[in-house]
């Protein structure tokens, strides 16, 4: 299983924004991660959707349109596969399943440290951001 800490993408520059929480029609939470191109050219977004237990926590915590920034702070992103073997890029926050601490914490806990054999595919994660509609994301967004 890949994994690795929403903080890490951040400062890999996989994406600058995050939007307020938002669900589709089945009522599953997810965020928009942007990443704002560089000189007026078209900005790149992707939805990311919360994992299972995740989902039930952000659903009880927050409503639509809240922000979700302090509670994804510490927040994993996993590659994951469904039945029918596609891959999907799941938010896992810390909080809905305690069995294990996220990326994030370790790293906080033990010091940050350049890992080279990091066990995540950035490129691939990178690959899911399409051109968005708004080419200009407002700056405190």
């Amino acid at each position: 299983m890949q994994s690795t800490s929403l903080k890490s993408l951040y400062f890999s520059g996989a994406f600058d924004v995050i939007s307020t929480l938002k669900v589709n029609t089945n009522n599953y939470p997810f965020v928009t991660l942007i990443r704002t191109a560089p000189n007026g050219g078209k900005s790149k977004s992707t939805n990311i959707y919360f994992g299972k237990a995740s989902s039930e926590l952000v659903l009880n915590t927050f409503e639509v349109g809240d922000s979700v920034l302090k509670a994804v702070i510490d927040a994993d992103v996993v590659l994951t596969e469904n039945s029918a073997g596609e891959k999907r890029f799941k938010i896992s926050l810390p909080k809905a399943d305690r069995k294990y601490e996220s990326s994030s914490a370790m790293a906080d806990a033990f010091g940050n440290r350049e890992d080279k054999e990091v066990n995540f595919d950035f490129d691939l994660f990178k690959a899911e951001f399409t051109a968005a509609e708004v080419t200009n994301v407002p700056e405190g967004a």
